[in-house]
Parts: C-alpha cells; structure tokens; sequence
C-alpha cells in the first residue's frame, strides 16, 4: 500500500514537472555497449540517480551507444560517468 502511494506521489510530481516544462532532457554518447543486457544495466544505474526520471539507450555495438536521460534536474558529466562505470566497463565519451 505505501509502495502505491509513493509510485503515486512519484508519478504527480514527474508530471507536474512536464507541465510545466521544468524537465531537463540530457543527450550523452558512451562506448563499450554492444546488447540489450549492456542497456539494461546502465538504464537501471541512471535511474537510481535522484530526480532521474526515465533513460532511453541505443546500443551501437561498432560506435558510441546513444543515452538520452529525462529528470527534473540536470545531471552533471561526473554523475552520467559514475553511473556507467558502476554499470559496466561503460565510457562515457559526451
């Protein structure tokens, strides 16, 4: 029942950041992804980042993997980089 509450909670205050147009939307590239695992394992890293609200992640096994983050705060290059690295053998290259 809290777990509702909060996903809830959650869910108002994301949405009430993308009426007002206070989301910020992050484009970064990073190598060593090569499948849907490598994905996976940074989508779950980035999302574990406070105000992180949802990953996108191309994986280009033969250049840099594309990652688009959406939060209600920018992230700075170190977070993104920590991330990925916690993730993998993952290289963030932009």
């Amino acid at each position: 029942m809290e777990f509702e509450y909060l996903t809830s909670k959650l869910e108002f205050k994301v949405k009430s950041y993308l009426m007002r147009g206070e989301m910020s939307e992050q484009n970064w590239k990073a190598t060593g992804l090569t499948c849907n695992h490598c994905a996976q394992s940074v989508t779950k890293n980035l999302m574990a980042l406070d105000g992180m609200s949802s990953v996108e992640v191309e994986v280009k096994p033969n250049e840099p993997s594309s990652i688009a983050t959406h939060g209600v705060r920018e992230f700075s290059t170190q977070e993104i980089s920590s991330a990925l690295r916690q993730a993998g053998k993952y290289i963030l290259t932009s």
